[in-house]
């Protein structure tokens, strides 16, 4: 095993656990041009491979036990969330990017807002606050969960306000932006489109 790729395994390990399918959805998808992976950011262009990363956090078997079945209860209805940024220009959108000159394609799992630096990063809806951490190509970032098994991911930040287990509001201020904001939406392990669940005002 290559000395990159053990870095990789020890990066991978040191990761929150709830990050991991954002990692894992951050990988480069393969140049035409040059054959090259990097992950899409603002961050320092890390080759980390999502084989690699899902191998060295991918848990111990567990046991066979009961099926519990979940109880029946009301459908949630889905969640509209507000913009994270008085700016709503888009720097970066959502998916396969390619770039024009190189042919290179990147998969982007959220969006990329510009923001005025020093400006608010705030809650999207209300939730509790899962991680504040560190990442790279991330930067700052912040979780926070919300009903519903929803989850957004803040990204790019210059600072965090905010501390793992607060409860936080709709418009809470959650850090403040480095002249650009990464957004993600999940549901679950599956990744949203953040466009098609942001409010229109």
């Amino acid at each position: 095993m290559r000395t990159e790729t053990i870095a990789t395994v020890h990066l991978c390990k040191a990761i929150p656990s709830i990050l991991i399918p954002a990692i894992a959805s951050w990988m480069v998808l393969t140049s035409p041009a040059q054959g090259s992976r990097v992950p899409v950011g603002s961050g320092a262009g890390m080759r980390v491979h999502a084989k690699v990363c899902a191998a060295a956090v991918r848990p111990a078997p567990r046991r066979a036990g009961p099926v519990v079945r979940p109880k029946e209860g009301k459908k949630t209805s889905p969640l509209k969330f507000l913009w994270p940024t008085t700016g709503r220009r888009i720097l970066e959108g959502y998916g396969e990017q390619v770039d024009a000159q190189t042919g290179t394609v990147t998969l982007n799992p959220g969006i990329t807002v510009s923001a005025p630096k020093g400006s608010a990063v705030t809650a999207a809806a209300a939730g509790r606050v899962s991680v504040v951490s560190w990442l790279p190509s991330y930067g700052t970032v912040v979780i926070v969960l919300h009903r519903g098994g929803y989850r957004t991911v803040y990204g790019n930040l210059a600072a965090a306000v905010v501390k793992r287990g607060h409860a936080v509001q709709p418009k809470q201020r959650l850090g403040t932006s480095s002249g650009r904001v990464h957004f993600e939406v999940w549901r679950g392990q599956t990744r949203l489109n953040p466009q098609t669940v942001l409010r229109e005002r």
